[in-house]
């Protein structure tokens, strides 16, 4: 039986893939125009007296930032599809190994970065890259690696989460007279 969490972890995970089709099908300009403004917000948050610099210096240092920022966007935005995968094959009901849903998360992502890169072929002013594939492929295994992190966590800060569990179905065991 598939439980609501499951539903809810494949409409997450799809609505995810659509957000990133649609930053792979902004044009060159476009996505430019967006990591840009990305640099601005960054710059006028971290960086001290930014607000005071001459308007040249401004947009000078924001386009040495652009390129960090638009490979730091691609390891994020795969790291949440990568962590979102996870947890989508580990919602089921099924008794495969971790190891083997790890790797069918990481080979969702994996294809799917490869598909997200050939889209972009077909987009103005955009190109497919290996490099790309390859930064998506590891912002995936982070995020994969943060699913089984953050599990682990939970479970050592609030392990009465299983003993409740226990508590229902020995309660559900006894209706049923086992």
């Amino acid at each position: 039986m598939v439980h609501k969490k499951t539903f809810l972890y494949i409409f997450i995970t799809l609505l995810w893939m659509f957000v990133i089709f649609g930053f792979s099908a902004d044009p060159a300009d476009d996505s430019s125009k967006k990591s840009l403004g990305i640099g601005y917000a960054i710059a006028h948050f971290f960086v001290p007296g930014f607000d005071t610099w001459e308007t040249e210096k401004q947009q000078n240092f924001v386009e040495d930032i652009e390129f960090p920022i638009r490979k730091a966007g691609h390891a994020t935005e795969y790291a949440v599809l990568g962590f979102l995968c996870m947890g989508m094959l580990c919602s089921f009901d099924n008794k495969q190994r971790k190891k083997w849903l790890f790797l069918i998360a990481w080979g969702i992502t994996i294809l799917y970065a490869v598909s997200d890169e050939l889209h972009q072929l077909f987009v103005p002013g955009r190109s497919c890259q290996f490099s790309d594939v390859c930064l998506d492929s590891g912002g995936a295994l982070v995020g994969i690696g943060m699913y089984f992190l953050l599990k682990r966590l939970r479970k050592r800060l609030f392990p009465q989460s299983d003993f409740c569990g226990k508590l229902i179905d020995r309660k559900n065991d006894r209706r049923n007279g086992v």
